[in-house]
């Protein structure tokens, strides 16, 4: 019977949290192999976890990120320095390069919190990136890494489709299916400036089902095992999270004022579904509700396709 490719999910500890970020290490015949480096501040996280699994750090030769958000690529340039290559969708692979565009952008983003939870990622020399189109497949030993083109969340987000001959398939998705709130299965809706986009994402879920994975596998939240099931009350998610916060947008030109009516309208949802204190405050508090107000008043101001 077909199984799925075996896959660690090492815990990042972001945020102070138990499950709020993981990389994902698979072994091959030619070394371990990470999806996901995490943010620049938590690679003593990762390197312990590394060790700890018996896994030098330095025997990483290929780290596939989803996409170049810092809590999830911005250890990239650390991995890369020890002799890794970073393997990303082509419109993230420039800003690996150099960074300083998505540190600015970052700060701009997550304030106060930037030090300690993120960090400045470390620039990576050119030939260490290799851009992956939608559809190219990288082989690493017995193992196929295709990338699947999957923007909405950002622009340069690819999940990655892991199988090995003979096998069924895993599906690494980034934040292309949203996110679990620590401590729960109550589903996060990140919507970023600034390339937070609708319609683009309703399309990556479409892509996501196409692949027909036995299982996907979120960087905020593990594993699922049930992926229409999710990809249903994700869907849901999204439409009722965008549509909220459309219409108090579309009333109010006061980002503040919005928050003060957001905070109560999620974390009620947040408290029904049996979220943690902690990770409702901390997780899904007033910076990740200014990013998502912040990201879908950007995307109001395009026009609509």
């Amino acid at each position: 019977m077909p199984t799925t490719p075996s896959f660690e999910a090492i815990d990042l500890g972001y945020q102070g949290l138990v499950g709020a970020a993981n990389s994902f290490l698979l072994q091959t015949r030619e070394g371990p192999v990470l999806i996901e480096a995490g943010p620049q501040a938590c690679v003593p996280a990762l390197e312990r976890g590394l060790k700890a699994r018996g896994v030098e750090p330095a025997s990483i030769r290929h780290c596939f990120v989803t996409h170049i958000h810092l809590d999830h690529a911005g250890a990239a340039g650390a991995i890369a320095a020890l002799g890794a290559t970073v393997h990303v969708h082509p419109f993230g692979a420039p800003h690996l390069v150099d960074p300083s565009k998505l540190i600015a952008s970052s700060r701009r983003v997550h304030g106060e919190s930037y030090e300690r939870w993120y960090g400045d990622p470390i620039p990576i020399p050119h030939e260490r990136v290799h851009a992956v189109s939608n559809g190219e497949g990288v082989i690493v030993g017995e193992l196929r890494f295709q990338a699947i083109e999957t923007p909405g969340h950002a622009r340069h987000h690819h999940a990655w489709c892991v199988r090995r001959e003979g096998s069924e398939s895993l599906l690494f998705t980034g934040d292309a299916a949203a996110t679990f709130v620590p401590g729960s299965r109550f589903i996060g809706i990140p919507t970023p400036p600034p390339e937070y986009d609708l319609d683009a994402w309703r399309q990556s879920i479409g892509r996501i089902r196409e692949v027909g994975a036995s299982r996907l596998v979120l960087t905020h939240g593990g594993a699922v095992d049930d992926p229409e099931s999710h990809l249903r009350d994700m869907r849901t998610r999204l439409e009722e999270e965008d549509a909220w916060l459309r219409r108090e947008l579309a009333e109010s030109d006061d980002d503040d004022a919005v928050l003060s009516r957001y905070r109560p309208w999620l974390h009620a949802k947040a408290n029904a579904a049996g979220v943690p204190p902690e990770s409702r405050e901390v997780f899904i508090g007033d910076l990740w509700m200014g990013m998502n107000i912040m990201g879908v008043r950007r995307a109001m101001s395009k026009p609509r396709r």
